[in-house]
This record gives C-alpha cells, structure tokens and sequence, in this order.
C-alpha cells in the first residue's frame, strides 16, 4: 500500500504570502522589492541582463 500526500501551496511575491491551499494555513514575509519581481517576470538575472544591459536598483 502507498499513501502520497498530495499539499497545493500559493506563493505569491507581491503580498508577501504562502497559501497552504488544502488546510488555508497561512505564512507572510517581506515583501520583494520591485526589482526582483522585474528580473523573475524576465526569468531571471542573465535574461533580464541580455534585455535591458543592466539594472539599477
């Protein structure tokens, strides 16, 4: 017999939260600053990098 667990998580950068959708549990954090949201909507630093040529903070 196998038992999985199965856990669904909503992790969203903006609010600074994580969702334990199954149970509703909930955990904050700081939120992230504006620049690091760009650079993971661009997919991370190199691509960000090859777009754009640089970054400022």
């Amino acid at each position: 017999m196998t038992l999985m667990m199965v856990m669904s998580w909503r992790l969203t950068f903006k609010a600074g939260t994580i969702r334990d959708v199954t149970s509703a549990k909930k955990l904050t954090f700081s939120k992230i600053p504006e620049v690091m949201l760009r650079i993971l909507d661009e997919g991370g630093l190199l691509p960000y990098i090859q777009k754009y040529g640089d970054f400022k903070l």
